[in-house]
């Protein structure tokens, strides 16, 4: 028999203003899914097929149908392991990144069950790679297919949305309406409104804590489930604590213990005091509100996918005070000289600085005075390691933020 507990949360300090800031990567397309092969960030995005994005140097790499022969750019996961790089499109199955060339496998040339891939996880145990698509549950491994669908297994739902392997080896699956099915060596169980803690029952995403508490994003909040007593314990919602959106697309904890929850209203972080920290586009540098995927690195970077682009946050302190930018480089990239467009008010001198990624401050430029209206900058950067950059320009107690590559 289920039980429910209730618990309360102490909710420390509520903070509207974000205290660091998210740095865009000049990707600006619809990001969708995130992941990482340990050296580039890979990005699934809706219009454009699938990015990659150096963080050493700053490069973008597009794969579409113009440049790789897909039939749509249209991609909703993707997964990196083991070299290869796998990308689930909406509508026309998977491709699969090996040595440089792409493959293709949908519906008819292969036995994958859908041709909509939501999420794409990989098992190590068995070396097995698990796709949750449209018409039910799919796992290739050695290059044979094994399906499951809610007519021919105990599957809840056809309409699959996320996947999660926890601590133990249980596979957790999500469904778009049927809620959320656990997979433990061979046996079947779901938990949905009905017979559980689950709010409703589409399934958004799922994750682990490091005390082994496992968390169901569903439609309506957050779902705090304790595997070993099988006790629902609490539900993150507008009503118990502060959140960008009770809509959770992906979420995930860092080195830290911080809970990230990527949300369709901006990005919420609780720390393990309960001190929650919410993100949104004009007080952190968010590119969009919305925001789909979430990926947290080897580096315990935590990098956003919104539907105005890709963005990472970094651990290190940046100036607090945030707003958008309103200034261009150009040329980006570039060798020796940036030139930096700034509108100057004549009372206020401007300064700017240059960070590495790690927050480290480089150098500094003071503006010239009794300028006034758009005025323009030449910074030299030649004796810069070749990289990426987050350049501030200081003006009137505002700062507004710029990445820039050096070649």
């Amino acid at each position: 028999m289920k039980t429910f507990g209730l618990i309360s949360i102490l909710v420390c300090v509520t903070s509207l203003r974000a205290q660091q800031t998210w740095i865009r990567t000049g990707i600006t397309d619809t990001i969708l899914a995130i992941h990482g092969d340990g050296t580039l960030i890979w990005a699934a995005t809706e219009a454009d097929g699938v990015k990659s994005f150096n963080p050493a140097t700053g490069a973008i790499t597009t794969y579409n149908s113009a440049k790789s022969g897909f039939p749509d750019n249209d991609f909703r996961s993707i997964l990196c392991v083991n070299g290869d790089v796998y990308a689930g499109s909406n509508n026309y199955g998977l491709f699969i990144l090996h040595d440089e060339g792409w493959s293709s496998f949908d519906t008819t040339n292969s036995d994958i069950s859908g041709n909509s891939i939501k999420d794409i996880m990989y098992v190590e145990a068995d070396s097995s790679i698990w796709f949750a698509t449209d018409k039910g549950l799919s796992i290739l491994k050695e290059g044979t297919w094994t399906n499951y669908d809610s007519i021919a297994s105990p599957l809840a739902g056809n309409a699959l949305t996320c996947l999660y392997q926890s601590r133990e080896g249980i596979i957790w699956i999500g469904t778009k309406y049927a809620g959320l099915s656990k997979y433990d060596n061979g046996t079947w169980e779901t938990f949905n409104y009905g017979n559980s803690g689950i709010n409703n029952n589409a399934i958004r995403a799922i994750t682990q804590d490091e005390d082994d508490l496992l968390y169901v994003a569903d439609y309506l909040g957050v779902n705090r489930y304790d595997i070993v007593a099988d006790n629902w314990l609490f539900v993150y919602n507008l009503f118990t604590v502060p959140m960008t959106s009770e809509k959770v697309n992906r979420m995930g904890f860092d080195d830290d213990d911080n809970f990230w929850m990527a949300t369709h209203g901006g990005v919420t972080r609780a720390d393990s005091t309960n001190h929650f920290t919410l993100y949104y586009d004009y007080n952190s540098n968010l590119p969009n509100n919305v925001c789909d995927a979430l990926y947290i690195d080897e580096n315990n970077t935590v990098w956003v996918g919104t539907y105005g682009g890709l963005a990472f946050y970094t651990q290190e302190a940046f100036p607090n005070t945030i707003t958008s930018s309103s200034m261009s480089i150009i040329p980006n990239p570039a060798n020796t000289d940036i030139t930096v467009t700034i509108n100057q008010l004549a009372e206020d001198i401007p300064t700017f600085c240059i960070y590495d990624l790690n927050g480290k401050n480089l150098e500094n430029v003071i503006g010239v005075p009794a300028l006034y209206g758009e005025c323009a900058y030449t910074i030299n950067i030649s004796d810069l390691p070749s990289g990426m950059y987050l350049l501030c320009a200081i003006q009137s107690n505002e700062r507004m933020f710029e990445t820039f590559v050096k070649l």
